[in-house]
């Protein structure tokens, strides 16, 4: 082999090598914060947010998440440890979780779902329906 084309498959090896890098690097950007995804009942989740990273990762996620559930105080501070419980048309608990943060992403089938948030003894409730092909977000303020 000369000398000129080991020199070049040298050059080409960098630059695979940097362009990996570079890769792996934009990949964690786009993911850092994001909490990991849970699974319970065959349904996906997600919840935090308490950091501000966190809680930007989550909040530009959520439109790409069938339901969006957000969580705060009176004065739309943050709040955690919310007992989340979601149960499908049908009475079939599909979701009984505590949300670790101000945020909460899950994949539901499109339908109609119960949504009940608890939080230091007050209780919630809203009924949503989930479209196809749509994300619906909810809130609740204690």
């Amino acid at each position: 082999m000369s000398r000129t084309t080991r020199f070049y498959r040298s050059i080409t090896a960098a630059g695979l090598f940097a362009l990996a890098a570079s890769m792996h690097v934009a990949s964690a950007q786009t993911t850092a914060g994001l909490a990991a995804v849970q699974s319970q009942n065959h349904v996906e989740y997600v919840t935090g947010g308490i950091g501000h990273d966190q809680a930007l990762a989550l909040r530009d996620a959520g439109h790409t998440w069938p339901l969006s559930l957000g969580f705060f105080g009176p004065q739309g501070d943050y709040l955690a440890n919310v007992h989340v419980e979601i149960t499908a048309a049908n009475a079939q608990k599909r979701l009984q979780v505590e949300a670790t943060g101000p945020y909460m992403l899950v994949k539901l089938q499109p339908g109609a779902y119960h949504v009940t948030a608890r939080y230091e003894g007050n209780t919630q409730q809203k009924d949503i329906t989930i479209p196809q092909g749509k994300n619906e977000a909810v809130s609740f303020r204690f």
